[in-house]
């Protein structure tokens, strides 16, 4: 919803304009058209017919969002890690939030100017809505319609690069897990000579194998139920003989 955007005598006549226009988007079928009409039902009703419209406008103002606290709450999550983290990790996570904003606090008590390592997207989006304000109020041509239009292209474009990003990464990441290991299977995992077709001996322990060792260093190690795996330092549960 951009409407909020629009100075609060602009909010129902452009509601109306767009609501007259017909919808058409790829891809729906006959349900996501009726949650759509749904949808619509419930803007006119809470929003249109229920909300004074000034209560609606954030047209002029520097702050429009909540981004501020869900920022924080997004990066206390990922500092601390987990559902269910322990106690003294959540503390020292906490410590570091407050001393970062008493650093922060220091910077406004000093009349300076908070510097961020790289712009927020809230700030981006600011920008936009400031630009767009500016054209509406200079420029005869630029209509409410054409501030709707102007912000729905502009709006959130950092976002989705990031999204975007992260996708990319994504699956360049899977693509990586997903491409084979080339493991020489003939070669002794401990001491790399060629097992030369003899015996392939392995350690279990916790459902899995070990394997690849030559006889060699199966007889070198003499490892037996109990002791520790070379490779991992699970309990050996039994010394098998894979082949």
């Amino acid at each position: 919803m951009l409407l909020n955007l629009l100075p609060w005598y602009e909010i129902s006549m452009v509601w109306e304009y767009y609501l007259k226009i017909e919808d058409r988007f790829p891809g729906f079928d006959t349900r996501d058209y009726i949650n759509l009409k749904k949808l619509k039902e419930y803007i006119q009703y809470q929003w249109i017919d229920q909300t004074c419209p000034k209560f609606l406008s954030v047209f002029g103002t520097k702050i429009s969002t909540t981004n501020g606290p869900e920022r924080f709450n997004k990066k206390l999550n990922s500092s601390v890690g987990g559902s269910k983290p322990n106690i003294w990790k959540f503390l020292d996570v906490m410590n570091k939030v407050l001393d970062e904003a008493s650093l922060d606090l220091a910077t406004l008590e000093a009349n300076q100017e908070i510097t961020r390592t790289r712009a927020r997207i809230s700030d981006e989006n600011l920008n936009h809505r400031l630009e767009a304000e500016n054209r509406y109020k200079t420029d005869r041509n630029f209509s409410a319609v054409c501030f709707i239009e102007f912000m729905a292209e502009k709006w959130g474009t950092k976002y989705f690069e990031n999204i975007q990003a992260e996708y990319d990464d994504q699956n360049l990441v899977q693509q990586v897990n997903e491409e084979p290991i080339q493991t020489n299977t003939d070669l002794c995992v401990l001491c790399s000579n060629p097992r030369n077709g003899t015996t392939n001996w392995g350690f279990l322990h916790n459902g899995e194998v070990h394997h690849n060792y030559c006889e060699t260093c199966k007889d070198t190690l003499d490892k037996k139920p109990g002791d520790l795996c070379p490779l991992c330092d699970s309990p050996i549960d039994l010394v098998v003989k894979m082949s």
